[in-house]
């Protein structure tokens, strides 16, 4: 699964990058600190899963996952967020799965396998 990570923190994404290829087996594609210009460069990587910060530098995670997900209806996002309630918003805006980043290393690897899981409806 091509990856594309967008966190303005340089330690998570590589956390994340980390996470999702030894976890998951999925090759990371791209990364971003903040949202100017992402949608270009999720095109030009061909991602299919994006894990994005709620709160990433730019624009506000409802408005910016609203027009990912009009752009490009069959990318798979997983919101992230330090604020665990969060959640509501972000499957409202469209995003596939929630990662609270307090949640268990597990817990992240599942909240993001099922994202990408044929039957996902939101985790």
């Amino acid at each position: 699964m091509r990856t594309y990570i967008a966190d303005q923190n340089a330690e998570v994404r590589a956390a994340l990058g980390l996470l999702v290829q030894r976890r998951l087996g999925f090759e990371v594609v791209g990364e971003s600190a903040r949202c100017e210009g992402l949608a270009e460069r999720l095109h030009a990587a061909r991602a299919e899963l994006l894990l994005v910060e709620w709160e990433l530098p730019g624009q506000a995670g409802r408005a910016l996952m609203a027009s990912l997900r009009a752009l490009y209806p069959g990318l798979r996002m997983v919101a992230l967020t330090c604020d665990a309630q969060a959640g509501p918003d972000a499957f409202a805006a469209g995003a596939d799965a929630f990662v609270y980043k307090g949640d268990p290393v597990t817990r992240t690897v599942s909240a993001i396998a099922a994202a990408v899981s044929p039957s996902s409806t939101g985790t």
